[in-house]
Formats: C-alpha cells, structure tokens, sequence
C-alpha cells in the first residue's frame, strides 16, 4: 500500500541473508570443553567440590562425605539413576553453540549455560534449553567430526 503523497510503498521489502556455514576449521561446541570452562578458584565453605567432565560432556561430582546429599539437576543434562553423582548431556553437537559454566557461591554446584550463535536462528543470542537445540533446523555439525 502506498502513502498518500506518492506512490512509493510504506514498508521496503525483506532483506534475506545468505545461508550461513560454519567456517573451516572452526570446532563448534564440544561438550568435553566444558571442563575449561569450570572456575579456579576453590570455594572452601562450599558443599560440593567441582566435578570433573569427561571427552564425552559427562559430568560427575564427588562425595564430600558419607551421606552427602546428591547435587541439583543441571541444566540440560540427565542425572544417572544408577549413580546420582553422575549427569549425561542432553544436548546435541552443535558448531554453532556457545557455552559456558556458572557456579553457585554458597554450594559449589555448577550450572551449564548454552547460548545459540546462528544468526538466522530466533533465539541467536539467547540462553538455550536442550530442547530447542533437539529440534533446530539450523544446527551444524562439527567441522572436526565431518
């Protein structure tokens, strides 16, 4: 529809991008990384020492003391029923993925924050759940897996 005083449109049309691929050589989000994410510095008050993450992205923690409580649930992962120290990673492998930990003062529990950094994505720049990451239309594989 034009404006009254001539008889160019209101709204210009659209502009799309290109399809975006991750560039070469670039690693994308690998889980086992998380664990250079994890903070230095040690929390003595803390109830739970930090935990240790394997290549895969598991994440255990360990018993401070017989009859310790297990630690709350982590964003994105599933808690093991045969060892409740012991969590596995619900997300997918994305190279489009940023991620990073934070870490609870008082307990020394971690937390696992994902954020989507595709640009063609609604949620770029976003934190993320697992779920969204399941059914994305955009998610890449990791060039070094390929």
């Amino acid at each position: 529809m034009a404006c009254r005083d001539c008889s160019q449109p209101r709204t210009s049309p659209r502009k799309t991008r290109e399809a975006f691929h991750a560039p070469q050589g670039y690693t994308g989000c690998a889980l086992s990384t998380l664990a250079y994410a994890l903070p230095d510095d040690p929390l003595p008050q803390a109830d739970y020492s930090l935990p240790s993450i394997d290549r895969d992205g598991v994440i255990t923690y360990t018993p401070s003391y017989d009859g310790q409580e297990p630690p709350p649930a982590i964003n994105g992962y599933c808690r093991d029923l045969a060892n409740l120290w012991r969590f596995t990673p619900l997300w997918p492998e994305c190279a489009m993925r940023i991620h990073g930990v934070t870490r609870n003062r008082k307990t020394g529990c971690i937390n696992v924050v994902m954020i989507c950094n595709h640009p063609e994505d609604p949620e770029y720049g976003r934190r993320l759940v697992h779920k969204h990451c399941q059914a994305c239309p955009f998610r890449l594989a990791r060039n070094d897996r390929q």
